[in-house]
């Protein structure tokens, strides 16, 4: 239920800004969004909470402003209630705006523009060559993990039926009997086993 009010009044953000402000949305999460407006590119991250509080409000306000070297500008989007949360000195501190969203949208608080550091395209480049050679490392690990799992699979499959063999020869042992001289190898006292004397009263009694 909470996802769909937050996708709800995420669409709501987004054609606000869209519509009412005329940016461009860059890239879109579940509680996020990055826009374009102008020159400068602007983060939204919106704050839904069911019970707001302040500690809350406060750390999203914290994780924001860690990326803040990514955006030249950065807002955090409540509602009405979570609003009166919003320790307003700690976002101008960090330079981060308020949205507020009610019945209607309103900037409660403008946010501080920084601006981001220029990458090159070469160190763009490092950073994907980087990126590639890691990827490659994960299939290779998934690759010897899918081996080890097939390894495993087959070695428990033997111990399965060797445990099974060795079952059936010790129910054999046990249930064996010799009926050429008469002697039971079952539960027999240990005097009557391989006992002589008892060969030579069995042949005097026939």
């Amino acid at each position: 239920m909470l996802n769909l009010l937050l996708k709800r009044e995420m669409d709501r953000l987004i054609k606000w800004l869209t519509e009412e402000r005329g940016m461009e949305v860059v890239e879109r999460g579940e509680d996020f969004v990055n826009c374009r407006d102008g020159n400068n590119l602007v983060h939204f991250r919106y704050v839904y909470l069911d019970i707001p509080n302040e500690a809350d409000i406060a750390k999203r306000a914290a994780e924001v402003a860690g990326s803040r070297t990514a955006f030249n500008k950065a807002y955090l989007v409540v509602d009405r209630p979570s609003a009166n949360f919003v320790d307003g000195k700690l976002m101008r501190r960090l330079g981060i705006g308020i949205i507020v969203m009610g019945s209607e949208i309103t900037e409660a608080m403008a946010s501080m523009p920084t601006a981001r550091p220029t990458v090159s395209d070469g160190a763009i480049a490092e950073v994907m060559s980087e990126v590639r050679a890691v990827r490659d490392r994960l299939a290779d690990v998934e690759r010897r993990v899918g081996e080890l799992e097939s390894m495993i699979r087959t070695r428990n499959e033997r111990e399965k039926q060797v445990e099974v063999v060795t079952k059936d020869e010790a129910n054999d042992e046990a249930g064996e009997v010799d009926g050429g001289e008469g002697r039971v190898q079952g539960d027999v006292p240990q005097f009557m086993r391989e006992n002589p004397w008892l060969d030579i009263l069995g042949k005097r009694g026939k």
